[in-house]
């Protein structure tokens, strides 16, 4: 099956929905509920595997504080964040 995947897909074989929520976890109670909102807006699970990657190495630009606190934020205006226009809200390219 990996033979047929855009080498963009592949990066992401060997994450799965446990992995992403664990990671989660680790930064903190809202942003375990975001990933696991993201995760659930999609009718293939797969498909929000980007959108949580991406979200989680916020933690790397930003620390895991300010990540656990957009997350709370976010999910304080929503029980269902995504991060669709997310580059117009914060201000970057």
């Amino acid at each position: 099956m990996e033979d047929h995947m855009p080498e963009s897909h592949k990066k992401f074989i060997q994450w799965n929905a446990n992995r992403f929520i664990s990671w989660a976890q680790s930064v903190g109670t809202h942003t375990a509920v975001a990933v696991q909102a993201i995760l659930n807006s999609h009718k293939v699970e797969q498909q929000g595997y980007r959108s949580c990657m991406a979200l989680l190495k916020l933690a790397d630009k930003h620390g895991v504080i300010r990540l656990e606190a957009a997350c709370a934020r976010a999910l304080s205006y929503t029980p269902r964040p995504s991060l669709n226009d997310s580059n117009h809200r914060t201000g970057s390219a």
